[in-house]
């Protein structure tokens, strides 16, 4: 994971709370704060990127995702996930299963499990 974009609802990655739970990975990223994801995604489909949407529900299920160096996670909001508009530029979406009676992973559980696949899923040219 080089970069981390986020939208201006997401928590600052200076905020104390932030910069603990990286163990100072932050600091070796790229973070574009307070950016329109929604044109994002419009510009990173016309250069030939697999925008990836992590759903709660009837998406594919994660272990079969095949990460690749041209994809793009996005990580919805926990309670009401990715806008209506971004929603619809997805070009996979993908479900962790779950076990038990929980309705959903935390946000930031979720992307965890999800940038481990990725980093260790990718094939030799990713």
């Amino acid at each position: 994971i080089r970069c981390v974009v986020a939208s201006p609802d997401t928590a600052e990655s200076t905020n104390a709370k932030v910069v603990r739970g990286t163990m100072g990975a932050l600091f070796r990223l790229q973070i574009h704060e307070n950016s329109d994801l929604t044109a994002l995604a419009a510009a990173a489909l016309k250069t030939g990127y697999r925008l990836i949407a992590a759903v709660a529900r009837e998406g594919v299920p994660a272990p079969r995702w095949q990460p690749g160096a041209r994809d793009m996670l996005f990580i919805g909001n926990e309670a009401h996930g990715l806008s209506a508009d971004l929603e619809k530029q997805m070009t996979l979406r993908i479900t962790i299963a779950k076990r038990g009676g929980g309705e959903s992973l935390n946000a930031a559980v979720a992307a965890s499990i999800l940038m481990y696949q990725w980093s260790t899923g990718q094939d030799e040219k990713g």
